[in-house]
């Protein structure tokens, strides 16, 4: 499942390493000598630096492969289909598909809840019953002792009509703690 190589990347590398040398290693699964991190690095130059490390199992190769992707930007599609390989592996290890992308969630991915639950397809999210919005009996927001200035930003609302409290998330009419106050 591997992307083709991007020439113009292997190319620059190329050119790095004859200029300044190794500065990050491959990364190459102990067990089995696949590159798992550094595919361009290694087509640049079969002998730059490497790192090995023991995969554990196919769970461990995907989550490894996410983490090395981190520092540079990776096309959705592929973070998306990693994400797909996951919920696989997870699927044969009896997981119901609804409860996959929660399960996901948990892994050590670094990636937000948020980002894993919409890359991933809907058949892996949790169907059993909607999402609703948590509702609050009462606001948390506790008004500040002494009273200072307050300052605009572009995220606060730009006068008092077009919102009513002084924050986008308040329900408080004067609250000046908005740092805090998320209107629960």
């Amino acid at each position: 499942m591997s992307d083709p190589l991007d020439v113009e990347i292997v190319s620059l590398l190329r050119k790095s390493m004859n200029e300044i040398g190794c500065l990050q290693p491959i990364i190459v699964d102990k067990n089995t000598g696949e590159v798992l991190i550094g595919r361009h690095r290694h087509e640049a130059n079969p002998s730059w630096e490497r790192k090995e490390i023991e995969v554990k199992d196919a769970l461990h190769k995907k989550l490894l492969i996410l983490h090395g992707n981190v520092q540079r930007k990776v096309p959705e599609e592929e973070t998306r289909m990693h994400l797909i390989d996951i919920a696989k592996i997870l699927e044969t290890r009896g997981i119901p598909k609804n409860k996959i992308c929660t399960e996901i969630i948990k892994l050590p991915t670094p990636y937000s809840p948020q980002w894993i639950e919409r890359l991933l397809p809907s058949e892996y999210k949790m169907m059993e019953k909607a999402r609703q919005p948590q509702k609050f009996d009462k606001v948390v927001c506790q008004k500040p002792e002494e009273t200072k200035p307050t300052f605009k930003t572009a995220l606060d609302s730009t006068t008092p009509e077009d919102n009513p409290y002084p924050y986008p998330n308040c329900l408080c009419k004067n609250c000046t703690n908005k740092s805090q106050c998320y209107g629960i």
